[in-house]
């Protein structure tokens, strides 16, 4: 899941990040949901702070803080602050508090720090994720209207098919006798064929009109 795969997607300028938050004076560590140490040293089982030792000898405080996003455990920190008890100076008063560094704000810092990282890069993540669903559902959509396009396509295809195929049967069907019948029409008129009444050449001449006429409807629809 996102969570996974959190750490991957921290950046290397995020990890320095995390590293320079160590150089304030504190160790920190990262396990995530498997107990898998993903930055730095792994911590240790038990947690807490442990007691100290003697007088002028570092013992650890650590802070842990569990990281969860939508009810998933998604990290362990752990951060460990050393800390050095010394004793009081021959000079100081009584009840003067042992000197500690360095401070302890550092440790939260730290804590806070790789928190906000590893929720960022889980939301990243999820971003991500859904982007890629977008782009997804996207091409599946293109695609689906590329196959739509070329059906298309192809029926406009067929379609000037037999157009040509229809327009190739008028001409060869339709115009062609036509022609035929103005042209012996036109040559009966002209007296080839011998001397015609005035009733044939009132026929004939009709026969012309309406041949012509359709002639031109033919040749408009060509």
């Amino acid at each position: 899941g996102a969570e996974g795969a959190a750490y991957s997607f921290v950046s290397a300028e995020e990890r320095g990040l995390l590293k320079s938050a160590c150089e304030l004076g504190c160790q920190l560590s990262i396990l995530n949901a498997e107990g898998r140490c993903v930055f730095a040293e792994p911590a240790d089982e038990e947690g807490g702070t442990p007691v100290g030792g003697p007088p002028g000898r570092e013992r650890t405080q650590t802070v842990r803080r569990e990281v969860f996003h939508g009810g998933d455990r998604l990290a362990l920190i752990v951060a460990r602050l050393p800390v050095c008890d010394t004793p009081p100076r021959a000079d100081s008063g009584e009840g003067e508090e042992p000197t500690r560094r360095p401070d302890l704000r550092a440790v939260h810092f730290a804590v806070r720090l790789a928190e906000s990282l590893i929720l960022s890069a889980v939301r990243q993540t999820l971003t991500t994720r859904v982007h890629l669903a977008h782009v997804e559902e996207a091409y599946c959509e293109l695609q689906l209207k590329a196959g739509r396009l070329e059906q298309a396509v192809q029926r406009m295809r067929d379609a000037d098919r037999v157009k040509a195929n229809f327009l190739a049967t008028v001409s060869h069907e339709l115009r062609t006798p036509l022609t035929s019948v103005l042209g012996y029409s036109e040559m009966l008129l002209a007296g080839f064929a011998g001397p015609l009444n005035e009733e044939q050449r009132d026929y004939l001449s009709t026969v012309m009109v309406k041949g012509e006429q359709l002639l031109a409807l033919i040749s408009k629809l060509l």
